[in-house]
């Protein structure tokens, strides 16, 4: 009997595995039950492109998190890195509780399902991280695109797909428009480039009529094709990183990681300093006491400085004695010296940052 072709379009841009390669098999079952599977093809997953730096952040802890949950540790450390001086992270506060918030489940997350709706929950944050940094016609634009991909999907009538792509093409325009400014503003903007080669607006607008008449015509599952096609131009566009995109999401990753370190680096000499804290606390308390208890009894040098031990929970040093005030000072001064190399880490990892194109606080 003569097989039946057929064609469906699915989005897997949510999925974890997006951007990573993958190992694909159809597996089709009919009435009967009977069922008949493809070949195995090896490809990229595709993934959707996110062009706010925090957004790509925000994409990149859920990855490390729902392809390892032995990394929730490492997850809480980077959420702490981002949300460390908020004032010059954040221009939304909005998106800041929203960090909080995923940390504050992540730490309380004591299941695998817990932990799947913490990667679902991380999902939505970046979307809107990422939704709220768009222009009006860049909102536009996928707003349009979105309502139209629905119409075919949904076998929309002709009059319904006029309507779709009316919208579709006003919202491109204004975005083409847009995009033309600020390349007259920044000469080092993205160009618009399609395979290594130039893009023009009157290929965006055969692409447009192609999807219009390859959806009149019934052939939906071309028009999806050729409409998803598209979309994939118009993000990368936004996202600025087209043929770098690889490359800058590694650069990101590496730069995370970097500021991960920091922060655990961070969180010991802030530990440090607090124990440097109590133990002058509990000298000078102790000095008190043993002037105290010298002016009632009248009495001196019973136990000199060497004899004298320390009680329960005092601080020592490694060696296991008190620290003397010298010893003190110099640990001190370490503690600054750290303080001052952590800073310049800081500095080099915002200039490392601004390499990337980005612009921090």
């Amino acid at each position: 009997a003569k097989g039946n072709a057929a064609k469906t379009t699915k989005d897997l841009t949510e999925h974890v595995w997006a951007g990573g390669n993958i190992k694909l098999r159809l597996v089709a079952t009919d009435d009967a039950g009977q069922t008949a599977t493809s070949e195995t093809k090896t490809l990229v997953m595709p993934e959707r492109p996110f062009s706010n730096p925090l957004a790509r952040a925000v994409i990149e802890q859920r990855r490390v998190l729902a392809l390892d949950a032995n990394a929730k540790s490492r997850v809480l450390e980077l959420m702490d890195a981002i949300t460390l001086r908020p004032e010059d992270t954040f221009d939304n506060m909005a998106h800041y509780l929203a960090i909080m918030s995923a940390r504050t489940r992540l730490k309380m997350a004591d299941s695998d399902d817990k932990l799947r709706d913490e990667v679902a929950y991380l999902w939505e944050i970046a979307l809107g991280i990422e939704e709220g940094n768009l222009s009006e016609a860049e909102r536009r634009l996928r707003q349009a695109q979105q309502a139209l991909q629905d119409a075919i999907k949904n076998g929309a009538s002709d009059e319904e797909i006029d309507k779709a792509m009316k919208e579709l093409r006003e919202a491109m325009n204004q975005f083409l428009q847009e995009f033309a400014q600020r390349a007259q503003q920044n000469p080092n903007a993205p160009q618009m480039q399609q395979n290594g080669q130039e893009l023009r607006q009157s290929d965006i607008e055969r692409m447009m009529d192609q999807i219009e008449n390859l959806a009149k015509s019934g052939d939906r599952d071309s028009a999806q094709q050729l409409l998803s096609q598209l979309q994939d131009m118009m993000n990368n566009l936004q996202a600025g990183r087209q043929q770098q995109g690889g490359q800058q999401n590694s650069e990101m990753r590496q730069q995370m990681d970097k500021l991960g370190e920091i922060m655990r680096r961070q969180q010991e000499m802030m530990n440090e300093t607090f124990r440097m804290d109590q133990m002058q606390r509990g000298q000078q308390q102790r000095g008190q006491n043993r002037d105290e208890q010298l002016g009632e009894n009248g009495e001196q040098g019973q136990m000199g400085e060497e004899g004298e031990q320390p009680g329960p929970g005092e601080d020592r040093d490694p060696l296991g004695r008190p620290m003397t005030p010298q010893e003190f000072a110099d640990a001190l001064k370490r503690l600054q010296e750290g303080q001052g190399k952590l800073q310049g880490d800081l500095d080099q990892l915002r200039k490392g940052l601004e390499g990337m194109g980005l612009e921090p606080n």
